[in-house]
């Protein structure tokens, strides 16, 4: 059987392998969740259950029903008590939504467990997609936000073509980027919230755009091209980063 490409494929593909050794009784969370497609596919692949935190309450009973073997909480991550601890944290697209990302890095160095790992992906903030899709898109949701029929047909055309934000906030439209992180931006950021960066890569640069994210669904070679480009431009062009971090 082909193996299908997931709209998050991407993310998939970075934080699967650092789960490789995993036991049975680690504890993995997952900040920031969304509709569960990411836990879901670790619990699907490594037969572990994840705790999943996401802010909003349909996101949580979508991942509900779409995994009920994964544990799934709404909770503001904001307000993560201390004494949660964890062996793998995961925190996927979701440093570019908050006001204050700081304050979420430092409360997952309070919880992760000394000995474990902290993976991160996040979109470069002057990327590719970023600049090319992403940037337009909020202008067009802005735009149409208070005209219910030109949003309704829009988001019917994206339907069509499997372009919802299935895995995050207001599951049609997602929520805003509010962060545009320079690389330079992020690495401050972790070495002020006492991170070490054990490992970084380039997670996509090309097939998340438009009409390449439909087209690579039918044509696997698309995204297996764009991973294979990855490897080697320059991280500063990279549309996105997936980090593996340790405390200091």
């Amino acid at each position: 059987m082909k193996k299908s490409i997931s709209p998050i494929q991407e993310r998939i593909d970075f934080i699967i392998p650092y789960l490789k050794n995993i036991k049975k009784n680690t504890k993995i969370i997952d900040l920031g969740c969304g509709t569960g497609l990411l836990s879901k596919e670790i619990y699907l692949r490594k037969n572990i259950s994840i705790i999943g935190v996401d802010l909003d309450k349909n996101n949580i009973d979508i991942a509900k029903k779409q995994c009920p073997e994964n544990k799934y909480y709404c909770a503001d991550i904001k307000k993560i008590k201390n004494k949660l601890k964890a062996d793998v944290i995961i925190c996927s697209e979701v440093l570019e939504h908050l006001s204050n990302p700081s304050e979420i890095l430092k409360k997952i160095n309070n919880a992760i467990d000394n000995k474990g790992i902290v993976l991160i992906t996040i979109p470069n903030g002057y990327g590719p997609w970023e600049i090319l899709e992403n940037q337009p898109l909020e202008i067009i949701r802005n735009f149409i936000q208070d005209k219910p029929k030109v949003r309704y047909i829009y988001y019917r055309i994206r339907d069509i073509f499997r372009l919802g934000a299935k895995d995050s906030i207001n599951s049609n439209e997602g929520s805003r980027h509010v962060q545009r992180f320079t690389l330079i931006d992020i690495l401050k950021l972790f070495k002020k919230t006492k991170f070490k960066i054990i490992e970084q890569k380039n997670t996509h640069f090309f097939s998340s755009l438009l009409p390449f994210i439909v087209i690579r669904t039918k044509i696997p070679f698309v995204y297996h091209l764009d991973r294979w480009i990855c490897r080697l431009i320059p991280k500063k062009f990279s549309s996105g980063w997936g980090f593996l971090l340790k405390k200091e």
